[in-house]
């Protein structure tokens, strides 16, 4: 049978903050285009007790030469995909879940109960399908607090979901990655309170051996990330680390035979270059990514936990959320009455496209960055050109840069091509060409924040 209703959760930073009639959170794009994002905002973030969540973040539109871009467009897309399968937000069978995401991820959960349990549920086949962290706060919402009584429901799809935690998330709290509009500093202090925990419940769980150090005896010792000795050798916030290590010895392990409240389905990004550990070396902690090994920010060991099926993807962390064999997963399980769904990674009957995916949606001035081609299934040539436009303001920009992608050899469903970022703020548009020099798809942005 058909769901009936869908309840979508974002994952951290996928939520608009307002305070009074103030948008906080993302602010407004004339605040962050090649600007740095309001030390007063990042106060804010970092200290209101009075923020409230009032929409799921759909994209961030930059007006740039006469062009829309729009930055940070996967929630945006993914409830397009869903409406696309039949769901509306107008007739209440799609359901965006807004929410404060600096909060503990359990009282998050606690919201998320109290919005399951409305009477606009009741009596309807309902599945829940949540990206990242907010695949956490749903696991803790059915799984410590419980189903609402008198829901039925069907199904919780993880997307992109850190079961076990992902280390990247230690560059964010140290302050060393920035993240969409924050500079890697702003990271650090937006994140300094520890009454807003939820990033440290980001990071990897108690006993994940991803926090290394060199031995000269053996190779490399392994630290606990959560012995005091070591988290205030490393500044962080001591409140915030024993809300993270509370919510992790919380949460249950989805191990062989775990048994979930409900069925759950995870889906994985398994083609991108991603953080793996961190390592504590004398210059501080050193970031270790592996290629192929997540979808660019959750490992494919945290996001595809054992006790699960699994469905791999190619796509990058956000892109996840509407890659289209992850659609056509969830369309198998949500509508199975509906042509178009597939459960496993079959080849379609559809023709193949190209889509271009950075991984990152905001990079520090002088990094390097990758920017993935994902098609929508395996193929052996790919004959493509990716050009990139530097902005650098409302009235300058370099001449376009293309870059040919010529691959003909084994099956592949992703190529990562590496850029470095200009050392000055900019926003970086790419776009992708077929070989006949028609557009493939539409443009996406990477900011260069500092």
């Amino acid at each position: 049978m058909p769901i009936d209703t869908i309840v979508f959760v974002p994952g951290i930073c996928g939520s608009v903050l307002v305070d009074g009639e103030e948008t906080i959170w993302p602010g407004t794009p004339d605040q962050v285009l090649f600007k740095s994002y309001p030390d007063r905002l990042v106060n804010i973030l970092a200290t209101s007790t009075t923020i409230r969540a009032t929409d799921v973040l759909r994209s961030v539109p930059l007006k740039l030469f006469g062009q829309t871009i729009y930055h940070f467009s996967g929630y945006g897309q993914a409830l397009k995909s869903l409406e696309q399968m039949g769901y509306s937000e107008k007739r209440g069978s799609l359901v965006p879940f807004p929410y404060d995401w600096r909060q503990d991820i359990r009282e998050s959960a606690k919201t998320l109960h109290t919005r399951l349990s409305q009477p606009d549920l009741k009596g309807k086949r309902v599945a829940i399908v949540a990206h990242s962290m907010g695949g956490l706060l749903a696991r803790y919402a059915l799984e410590k607090i419980g189903i609402p009584a008198g829901l039925n429901l069907r199904l919780l799809a993880l997307l992109a979901t850190p079961h076990l935690g992902a280390p990247v998330a230690m560059q964010n709290v140290l302050g060393l990655r920035p993240e969409i509009f924050l500079s890697a500093k702003q990271c650090r202090a937006a994140l300094a309170n520890p009454a807003f925990p939820s990033a440290y419940q980001l990071l990897p769980r108690p006993g994940v051996p991803v926090l290394l150090a060199p031995d000269p005896d053996t190779g490399f010792n392994i630290l606990n990330l959560f012995d005091k000795a070591v988290y205030e050798k490393l500044k962080l916030v001591p409140g915030a680390v024993a809300a993270a290590e509370a919510f992790a010895g919380a949460l249950p392990f989805i191990g062989p035979g775990f048994r979930s409240p409900c069925p759950y389905l995870a889906i994985a990004g398994n083609a991108q270059k991603t953080v793996v550990a961190n390592y504590d070396l004398p210059k501080g902690i050193t970031a270790v990514d592996e290629e192929n090994s997540g979808d660019g920010t959750v490992p494919l060991w945290s996001a595809a936990p054992p006790g699960l099926p699994v469905r791999y993807v190619a796509a990058a962390h956000l892109d996840v959320c509407f890659d289209s064999e992850a659609m056509a997963m969830l369309r198998a399980v949500l509508r199975p009455d509906l042509p178009g769904g597939r459960l496993f990674a079959v080849n379609s009957a559809e023709a193949v496209t190209f889509s271009l995916q950075p991984v990152k949606e905001s990079v520090s001035p002088g990094e390097r960055f990758i920017v993935a081609v994902v098609a929508t299934e395996t193929v052996s040539s790919i004959h493509l050109v990716v050009e990139l436009i530097r902005v650098f303001d409302k009235t300058q920009k370099d001449a376009p840069e293309q870059v040919r992608l010529d691959y003909d050899g084994g099956p592949v469903r992703s190529i990562p091509l590496e850029f470095t970022a200009p050392e000055k703020r900019a926003v970086l548009l790419f776009q992708l060409f077929d070989k006949d020099g028609q557009k493939v798809g539409g443009p996406r942005s990477v900011l260069v924040v500092s």
